[in-house]
């Protein structure tokens, strides 16, 4: 494999001048809480929530956040700090960058470089890593970190010839000896020195730490040198001029150990700002005047595989206004295609959310993948034909589909967060646009259902506390049934009715039920939503299971307030057994 030998310095801009006070402002207009739950689940516990950390593989939730005191802190992995330290951690930002996100999003004037008259001249570029694990790095001209990642790359190239397990995989994948030179796919064997057949100075080398591909513990007695990918699968990530300027290496299947690693960022490569595989599909996306955009490096491996080329990924995180523009510097359309489990929707919604604001200008399309697949089974299942179809979803038809299902399966805070949310982002778009107000529609008719005050009914004072049953979650599946199927709600309505009858007649969750019932057939009515010939067949199932679900609610009811009637001594325990029992 062979790489440009030119060696341009990188293009670097005067930095802003960023005060203390100004830094303290955009953290104090910030709400933390907010931020985290962009991108993970939060749950509250008194003053602080947390959330299973998206730094590490946590399989416990060890992030506390708390937006009283503007501060997060990992109990697993020890990251920590404030909002702009998250907007580092998370969206891989320099930290100006990352000041001038939050400030944006407070809609705080940012201090940008090119208002300073006359910026003062800077000397050759000379850039200093970031440091990782503590350690602190060199600080190195660029043109040495280029040097040594074009030297590794082609090392890890050479010694993939040499790897069974690994060239066995990759033919697993589908991918061929050409995908690989074409993506500079390589193999770093399970050796703690294996760059030493490639360095001759390897152990004094300051660029390999400062470049990320090894690490170093120095004591009084010795210092020792290993490298940073060792028995994995690399793959190459190139510069717009096909440098490679950072790796990342995923295990071996079987193996023990983190499932992909990525090279830290260094002077050359800030993650937020690189788009996996755009150098290699730029003339494909020129071509097919489309850019599909994916989650991860294997995702465009395998389609281009199966001659979908014009796929590109981000690096690992949410997609950033960065990498957005990046792609659009080349085509006026992109397709989304994210994985079809829960985190995938997530990130397909941040990053509708994320090309609100560009969608004048340019065409932006969604497909939602069903039953938990992922691209590559996808187009294994159905063929490269179906990036093509025209049932892919717009924006509108996009959102009002992700926060449908997200709001659905969220608590009550997570489902207020999620349309705040929303309403921000279409808050950018000038009041007018015919797409703010689609939006803008779409939002309100899902908001309506989560709107609606519970009709209050205080308990005797004796009355220990007893919690008012929730909805199940069959009942939530109906209330969504009737907002896309309308017509045929209303006939279910009157099942509904008259299955709450029985007995003593609607109570206070009935009740509740019966009107977010209504609200969700009014919505439905106001604002049509289409659906696939699967989906209302599954919808239309949903509404003649009507009776039992009814009942289900009826019975949640009557056992609520069978505890109700324990709590104040007018049953005994035996006939709030059998109520439970009848639940």
């Amino acid at each position: 494999m062979s790489f440009s030998s030119r060696k341009p310095g990188p293009r670097f801009e005067p930095r802003p001048r960023l005060t203390d006070a100004f830094i303290n402002s955009v953290n104090e207009a910030t709400n933390l809480e907010d931020l985290v739950s962009e991108s993970v689940d939060l749950r509250r516990g008194g003053t602080t929530v947390m959330g299973k950390c998206p730094f590490h593989n946590d399989s416990t939730a060890s992030l506390s956040v708390s937006a009283e005191k503007g501060f997060f802190n990992c109990f697993g992995c020890g990251a920590g700090g404030n909002a702009v330290k998250w907007a580092q951690l998370t969206y891989g930002l320099t930290f100006p960058k990352a000041v001038e996100l939050l400030a944006e999003r407070a809609s705080i004037p940012f201090p940008h470089s090119g208002t300073t008259p006359n910026p003062i001249p800077r000397p050759a570029p000379v850039v200093k890593a970031r440091p990782t694990d503590k350690q602190v790095l060199p600080a190195v001209p660029a043109e040495n970190l280029y040097q040594v990642t074009r030297i590794a790359a082609d090392a890890y190239i050479s010694a993939l010839a040499r790897a069974p397990e690994a060239i066995a995989y990759l033919e697993s994948r589908g991918i061929s000896p050409d995908i690989a030179r074409r993506y500079v796919i390589g193999f770093a064997p399970d050796e703690f020195g294996f760059l030493k057949t490639a360095f001759g100075d390897y152990a004094k080398n300051p660029d390999l730490i400062a470049a990320g591909l090894s690490k170093e513990k120095v004591t009084p007695d010795r210092t020792t040198r290993w490298d940073f990918f060792r028995k994995r699968i690399i793959f190459g990530v190139r510069d717009k001029e096909g440098r490679p300027i950072a790796f990342g290496g995923r295990v071996l299947p079987g193996d023990e150990g983190p499932k992909y690693l990525n090279t830290p960022e260094t002077g050359i490569f800030h993650k937020g700002e690189v788009v996996y595989g755009l150098y290699e599909a730029i003339s494909a996306i020129r071509g097919a005047q489309r850019a599909c955009v994916v989650e991860g490096y294997m995702d465009v491996l395998s389609l281009a595989a199966k001659g979908v080329k014009n796929a590109v990924a981000s690096m690992g995180t949410a997609l950033t206004e960065i990498q957005i523009e990046q792609i659009l510097a080349h085509t006026k359309d992109v397709l989304f295609i994210m994985d079809g489990d829960a985190a995938g929707r997530k990130a397909m919604l941040r990053a509708l959310f994320l090309v609100i604001p560009y969608a004048a200008a340019n065409r932006f399309q969604f497909l939602l993948l069903p039953d938990y697949l992922d691209p590559d089974e996808y187009v294994r299942a159905h063929g490269p034909a179906v990036f093509r179809e025209d049932h892919h979803l717009g924006i509108g038809e996009a959102l009002s589909k992700l926060l449908a299902e997200l709001v659905e399966g969220a608590d009550e805070p997570g489902r207020r967060s999620l349309l705040q949310r929303a309403a921000r982002v279409i808050e950018k778009l000038d009041p007018s646009n015919p797409l703010a107000v689609d939006l803008s529609a779409r939002v309100k008719r899902i908001g309506a259902l989560t709107a609606l005050p519970l009709p209050h009914q205080p308990s005797p004072p004796t009355a220990k506390p007893v919690a008012t049953p929730a909805i199940p979650s069959a009942g939530e599946r109906l209330l969504h049934a009737a907002m896309r199927l309308p017509d045929e709600a209303i006939r279910a309505r009157v099942t509904v009715r008259s299955v709450f009858a029985v007995g003593a007649g609607p109570d206070m969750v009935e009740r509740e039920f019966l009107a977010r019932l209504d609200a969700a057939i009014a919505a439905g009515k106001a604002v049509p939503m289409q659906c696939s010939e699967q989906e209302r067949r599954s919808y239309a199932r949903v509404l003649e299971a009507s009776s039992a679900i009814a009942g289900e609610i009826r019975r949640s009811r009557e056992a609520a307030a069978a505890a109700r009637q324990l709590a104040r001594g007018e049953i005994s325990d035996s006939a709030f057994l059998a109520a439970r029992t009848r639940e």
